[in-house]
């Protein structure tokens, strides 16, 4: 399960569009990682949980959110933990969830064996397998530096 707006990822400003387009993006990636990797479910360690919270400790009280007046981002309390928003900048927030850090989830394998490259399969893509699809996608993502044709003085092509 994932859960956008959920506590502690708000932003104090800017666009609240801009925080759930990178918090769903962040759960397709972890989808896709499940999917490619044949994972049955992904779990955060309770130890990066614990981290988080500490970090939130310490970042908040050098700022003017936790001082004391009435506020939606301390539960409508005057005084308490800030549970709202994210400890951090907006574009700080965005590039943590740009880059998940895997090394803090716990991985449970839809499959028996234990061997962890088991995703790589028999070293053949599904397009090779069946020869449909594009085999050469690299190229249409700017995988390779393809230099510009040269164009005279009315922009034509020589």
């Amino acid at each position: 399960m994932f859960l956008s707006c959920g506590p502690n990822s708000l932003y104090a400003a800017g666009s609240v569009i801009i925080m759930i387009e990178h918090q769903v993006d962040y759960a397709v990636m972890v989808a896709k990682k499940m999917q490619r990797e044949r994972l049955k479910s992904v779990e955060v360690k309770r130890e990066a949980v614990d981290d988080f919270e500490e970090y939130i400790e310490h970042y908040f009280p050098k700022t003017v959110f936790t001082e004391k007046v009435r506020s939606w981002y301390k539960g409508g309390k005057e005084e308490g933990r800030v549970v709202a928003l994210w400890p951090g900048s907006t574009l700080h927030g965005l590039k943590a969830l740009r880059n998940p850090r895997w090394e803090d989830f716990n991985y449970e394998n839809r499959d028996k064996t234990r061997n962890r490259l088991r995703w790589l399969g028999d070293g053949q893509t599904m397009n090779e397998k069946t020869g449909t699809g594009n085999r050469s996608w690299y190229i249409e993502h700017g995988y390779m530096d393809i230099p510009p044709l040269p164009v005279d003085e009315d922009n034509e092509a020589v």
